[in-house]
């Protein structure tokens, strides 16, 4: 199923139990960024490596956007999982080593998933 079909067909029903701020917020981030890039996708054709080039390349000057942006498409795919419209073979592409672009005082997500791992930090 494409991503967009499965955002308008079912996963605006979600947003019936939330704010009408968040839901602002959510639709803004998906029509902004999310459905422009990946509505025409099958979902499981998504890949890591997809998104990685996605958050590098769409949002070199705007990291906050990035971070929302991929945090509405892992709703979706997450929630496409839930709803069994994701195939069993197929591994969550938001699970392994997304990276954002680095930004002042912070670290990405990357490097925290691997000090975690290799117990040098938090």
């Amino acid at each position: 199923m494409k991503l967009g079909t499965y955002y308008e067909e079912t996963y605006v029903l979600r947003y019936l139990s939330l704010s009408p701020t968040t839901v602002q917020g959510y639709e803004s981030s998906y029509h902004l960024h999310v459905e422009p890039q990946w509505a025409d996708w099958e979902m499981h054709e998504i890949r890591v490596k997809h998104i990685n080039t996605w958050l590098a390349t769409a949002f070199m000057d705007n990291p906050g956007g990035a971070e929302k942006a991929y945090k509405v498409l892992r709703q979706i795919l997450h929630a496409a999982m839930g709803d069994e419209e994701y195939p069993d073979d197929v591994v969550d592409p938001s699970t392994s080593f997304t990276r954002f672009a680095a930004t002042p005082g912070r670290r990405t997500y990357q490097s925290r998933i691997s000090r975690r791992c290799l117990g040098t930090g938090s």
